[in-house]
């Protein structure tokens, strides 16, 4: 699903992914694993502005670093101060059409 849907981008283009789950093998290391199959992809900065103040930092995991965790990475945990589920996003945004 990923590759047919990353095909139909454009460089500069933009695909969400997101979970309804916290687990890291769904969501951190998936994203981890796309980034190293798909070359031409990156993760867009996220977490700024009001998400900033309600969605946590990824897990670090693998080649993941720090700072893309918490600039990239968006996770909710149940939380009825903020009256949220648990769930996990990413923006991935295509660099150019070569795979390399």
């Amino acid at each position: 699903l990923f590759q047919q849907a990353w095909a139909l981008l454009k460089p500069g283009g933009r695909m969400s992914y997101s979970t309804c789950t916290l687990n890291p093998l769904e969501n951190e290391v998936l994203v981890e694993k796309m980034l190293n199959i798909f070359k031409n992809s990156k993760l867009a900065p996220i977490r700024s502005g009001i998400l900033e103040k309600y969605c946590l930092p990824g897990l670090v995991t693998g080649s993941l670093s720090q700072e893309i965790c918490e600039t990239s990475i968006c996770r909710f945990y149940p939380s009825t101060e903020h009256d949220t589920i648990g769930f996990f996003f990413v923006i991935f945004e295509k660099t150019t059409n070569k795979i390399d």
